[in-house]
């Protein structure tokens, strides 16, 4: 369990109704690799859950979801927060901070109706889930490397059913190569999905930017 001066605590609330206002403690490295701090994507991902949920009550009560390249976990610890079953997804390396996550926020899941679990899921690796197992799919900054394209497509191909439907968020860094990287993503999934971005002017007022996209996707 974090207990040292590497870790601190980010603080994230949700409103799962208009009277119940929860907050999240997600403990995240001081300095580290991409998968244990909470990146600003993830938190516009998890306040339009929160803005979709308040517009439209409960619906993520039951619905199975998979979180892809979790983290730290918030956008999946949000969903189970609304209700939803969820299962959360990264590296092995990454497992002990997110049952971490998990553990801390244990009492905030459970009065509400949802559970959360995690697991290690390596794109490059021959899955063991399949597909309409999961509702719904949420993944946050997940496009950084050119060399993780090729698997994270396929990985979302395998997991999406016909009813399957993904959300995604995803800060466009200032660099060539990083928008090089994202615009050869956006090719590939269009290839196998039908990809709608989401307006801010749907997202939450404070916690949207035109540099992070949101997008929702669904198979063709």
């Amino acid at each position: 369990m974090p207990c040292d001066s590497d870790y601190f605590v980010r603080e994230l609330e949700i409103n799962s109704s208009d009277t119940q206002l929860h907050t999240l403690k997600l403990h995240q490295k001081s300095v580290g690799d991409v998968n244990c701090i909470v990146w600003d994507a993830s938190i516009v991902l998890a306040k339009y859950l929160e803005v979709y949920n308040l517009k439209h009550p409960n619906f993520l009560v039951d619905v199975k979801v998979i979180e892809l390249g979790s983290g730290v976990g918030c956008v999946g610890l949000t969903a189970a927060l609304l209700g939803a079953n969820v299962t959360l997804t990264d590296l092995p390396e990454t497992l002990t901070i997110l049952n971490d996550n998990i553990a801390f926020n244990r009492d905030t899941i459970n009065s509400s109706q949802g559970s959360v679990t995690a697991r290690v899921l390596n794109w490059s690796d021959k899955l063991d889930i399949s597909a309409n197992d999961y509702q719904l799919i949420i993944l946050s900054d997940c496009v950084y490397y050119s060399k993780s394209i090729k698997s994270l497509t396929q990985t979302l191909v395998e997991l999406c059913g016909d009813s399957t439907e993904i959300i995604q968020s995803q800060e466009i860094r200032d660099t060539d190569k990083q928008k090089e990287i994202w615009n050869c993503y956006l090719q590939q999934l269009q290839m196998e999905f039908n990809v709608e971005e989401i307006p801010t002017s749907q997202q939450h007022m404070e916690f949207s930017s035109r540099d992070i996209k949101l997008l929702k996707i669904t198979k063709k």
